[in-house]
């Protein structure tokens, strides 16, 4: 009750502005708690989402079925193929540096989007870091208490086994097998497990799982591995437990500095 509490107030303060006020709905929980408190305050709230042509990575029927259910005034941005090149010749100028996370696109489009009714959007963004929402943060845990009882020959040899069938052969082999139906591209998963194997604790297994490069020694010649984001905090949550670390270490790297990137523009 006081949670909800304290995001109706949140929410409520948002929307009190003397500018239209709409909602950036993805159809997750996180956006549609937003939608639906947002809903309570002030009844005519519009929502905003982004389709893609390619229904793998299309997520804007759960936006949809969310304001029916809500009743909200939605629009649905249709992003085609042939328009996502021409975005992103666009996107150094909109982001002033380098920056690779791929949901700029998406994001900059519904924003343009609704930017032609609202000129603030609130959105679900931090709710992932504040209520465990990430599955990494499940599957971490799970994945660490099977392999710190695994020798590492055994690990050797196993990491050897999935490197000998390609990304895309382990996908095709998941379509043949009804219980891996649930994991999109499964070929890219069980690839990030291989990289996890040699992992030495539970905190070089997250940091294997959220980096790029998995053997940073060897992008240089002689050089040795740099103290990072993930690593340089480590000291500063011993108290808390594992999960607790990894949402606590999100809230201070992978959310100020990818996240509300992404949406501050």
């Amino acid at each position: 009750e006081e949670l909800h509490e304290l995001l109706n107030t949140s929410i409520f303060e948002r929307l009190t502005a003397d500018v239209p006020v709409g909602v950036l709905l993805s159809g997750g929980i996180d956006s549609s708690l937003v939608a639906s408190l947002a809903k309570n305050n002030k009844d005519d709230i519009k929502t905003y989402s982004v389709g893609f042509e390619n229904k793998l990575f299309d997520e804007s029927i759960y936006a949809e079925k969310i304001s029916d259910h809500i009743n909200t005034h939605h629009k649905n941005f249709l992003l085609e193929n042939n328009k996502i090149r021409k975005i992103i010749e666009k996107l150094p100028e909109i982001y002033d540096e380098p920056f690779g996370d791929s949901s700029q696109i998406p994001t900059y489009i519904v924003s343009r989007f609704a930017k032609q009714n609202v000129s603030v959007a609130l959105s679900g963004d931090g709710g992932d870091e504040l209520f465990c929402g990430y599955k990494r943060y499940v599957m971490s845990k799970k994945f660490w208490n099977i392999l710190k009882y695994m020798p590492i020959p055994l690990r050797r040899i196993l990491s050897s086994g999935i490197g000998l069938v390609s990304p895309q052969d382990w996908t095709k082999i998941s379509n043949l097998v009804p219980s891996l139906h649930q994991y999109e591209n499964f070929g890219d998963k069980i690839y990030k497990g291989k990289n996890l194997l040699d992992a030495k604790s539970i905190n070089d297994l997250y940091s294997k799982l959220n980096s790029h490069w998995q053997n940073t020694t060897g992008l240089v010649i002689n050089t040795t591995k740099p103290v990072t984001l993930m690593t340089k905090y480590e000291e500063n949550f011993r108290g808390l437990d594992s999960q607790q670390q990894m949402m606590a270490l999100d809230s201070i790297t992978y959310l100020p500095d990818d996240i509300l990137v992404i949406v501050k523009n």
